[in-house]
């Protein structure tokens, strides 16, 4: 693999939310140059691999809410990623510009 393909990108602390019970876990959203990933801590939680982003929405409300979705056809993807963030306008900027490369 070449190392450039994990060039980190941005990163943002952010609280996801579990699709059960919605309850709020802290982690970490890194976008590198070819996929993004959610970590607690140093354990990688989940991976979004570019190709594979439907799409991203964000709430018309001030909470910092937006849900980044991605299939869950195969057993790698959970499905839709519900994330809080306070500079949620950067992060959604900043994905929809590497994922678009």
């Amino acid at each position: 693999l070449k190392p450039t393909l994990f060039r980190f990108q941005y990163g943002v602390p952010v609280i996801k939310y579990n699709r059960n019970g919605f309850k709020p876990r802290p982690r970490q959203l890194l976008l590198m140059q070819n996929k993004a990933y959610i970590v607690e801590e140093d354990k990688i939680k989940q991976k979004i691999e570019y190709p594979t982003l439907k799409g991203v929405s964000v709430s018309n409300l001030s909470d910092g809410v937006f849900v980044i979705h991605v299939p869950c056809e195969s057993n790698k993807q959970k499905g839709d990623v519900i994330l809080q963030c306070e500079h949620v306008f950067e992060t959604v900027t900043k994905l929809c510009t590497i994922a678009s490369k």
